[in-house]
């Protein structure tokens, strides 16, 4: 029998040792602490201080932007001034060229025949005869009449005067003319009696090229149906139209095509000074006339403005849709050429000695003062333009170019493009050393 003292002993539950019931539910209802959200300086100051910082993005972003423009710009405009420079140093350094010889030489002694008589200003006395030379203007001054510009280019062929005078916008005018490329050889050909029949059977026959050169070949030359070509042996030069008909795959020959009557190829060979047995082995160079000026260009679809197609002046009143470009007439081609937009101006001085004198002058006072026969050199200023406007201001175009002797620029108004001056002395190596005896 158990007794009560040894009765074991009997513990509460573990959660009546924890604490006092009404104790922990005190401490298990507390509420938390309530959050505290940014007051409403808080907020300005960080939208500030955001603004702040994003203005100054921006900043950078419109920066970076700019400079990049115009870093494109500055490369878009000496690309073009280069390409532009260049070329026209290219065609200027052998103008007048007749091949063999000196032109003043040629025409000095009267060996120079010219029978395309589209290159003459007076087509209705063309006889042949040099009537193309040293006193052929290199280049023109601007009309003092807008819209007149024809009135000053007299010496031009009509074609040329309408086509340059309608689109002809600012600046001066470069003209240049002679032959280019190697040129080909013609088959030799012996003449072995000197009578009237043979001898004009000789002149008018079509002119074979030698064998091995193609059709391709004559055509990358320049040689084509309607151009110009010159042919010459260096006694006697002939500047005539190339007038074609044979078909591409046919060996290329070059019939003149001309009036009997103007002696056509080689004509000095009739006369005393024709042996019998004689070998002619002439050459066949291709022949062109080019005039350089600036015009007005749409860029939108590339139209050139002038010749009823628009005015040559909407380059000054909308110089967004429509921009200056340096153009190109040529009498081989019989058209107009845009070859590099955004050229606003052009100025040439030309370069000479007159006996003992020396004179440097622009195209009106070599022509008042009859000096083409003696230039030697033209100094050829351009000033090229950025298409879109890229600077933070107003800037005169002139100031691209302050010490230009020549006001290039001048009449432009200021505005917002990157405008650039480039130029160069070119030597016309066709007028030295040699010079007619004075007059």
């Amino acid at each position: 029998m158990f007794t009560l003292g040894h009765m074991p002993m009997i513990r509460s539950p573990r959660t009546a040792l924890v604490g006092r019931p009404g104790r922990t539910q005190a401490r298990n209802c507390r509420s938390p602490r309530p959050a505290r959200g940014l007051s409403l300086i808080e907020v300005l100051v960080a939208m500030v201080l955001g603004l702040f910082l994003l203005a100054g993005i921006i900043q950078v972003m419109v920066s970076a932007r700019t400079a990049y423009r115009l870093a494109e710009a500055q490369a878009r405009t000496q690309e073009n001034g280069r390409y532009a420079m260049q070329f026209l140093a290219r065609e200027l350094r052998p103008s007048r060229s007749p091949a063999c010889r000196n032109i003043a030489h040629d025409e000095f002694e009267g060996t120079l025949n010219v029978l395309a008589c589209s290159l003459l200003a007076d087509v209705d006395n063309c006889t042949g005869k040099a009537k193309i030379g040293t006193k052929v203007p290199l280049g023109y001054s601007p009309s003092a009449t807008p819209g007149k510009a024809a009135s000053a280019l007299a010496g031009l062929t009509a074609k040329a005067q309408t086509a340059v005078g309608e689109r002809w916008l600012r600046g001066d005018v470069l003209v240049s003319w002679g032959t280019f490329g190697e040129g080909f050889y013609a088959q030799n050909r012996t003449i072995k009696e000197k009578t009237p029949e043979a001898l004009q059977k000789a002149l008018t026959d079509p002119i074979t090229l030698i064998s091995g050169v193609t059709p391709g070949d004559v055509k990358a030359a320049g040689i084509t149906a309607g151009g110009l070509a010159l042919i010459t042996d260096c006694e006697t030069t002939d500047l005539f139209v190339v007038s074609s008909d044979e078909d591409d795959d046919d060996l290329p020959i070059l019939p003149l095509g001309l009036d009997p009557d103007l002696n056509m190829a080689l004509t000095k060979l009739q006369g005393s000074t024709l042996g019998i047995g004689k070998t002619i082995r002439p050459r066949v160079f291709p022949f062109d006339f080019k005039v350089y000026f600036i015009c007005c260009v749409n860029k939108q679809n590339g139209n050139l403005q002038g010749g009823g197609v628009g005015n040559a002046y909407n380059c000054i009143t909308d110089p967004v849709t429509y921009r200056p470009s340096l153009c190109r007439w040529s009498a081989s081609a019989g058209d107009t050429q845009s070859l590099t937009m955004d050229v606003a101006d052009l100025r040439v001085t030309y370069d000479g000695q007159d006996g003992a004198t020396r004179f440097s002058e622009p195209p009106a006072t070599v022509t008042a003062n009859n000096h083409w026969g003696r230039v030697a050199s033209a100094r050829i200023e351009l000033l090229v333009t950025s298409d879109d406007e890229v600077r933070r201001a107003d800037t005169l175009p002139a100031l691209a170019a302050p010490n230009s002797p020549r006001d290039l620029g001048q009449d432009l108004k200021a505005d917002r493009r990157l405008y650039e001056a480039f130029n160069a002395t070119v030597a016309i190596r066709s007028l030295a050393p040699w010079y007619p005896p004075a007059e």
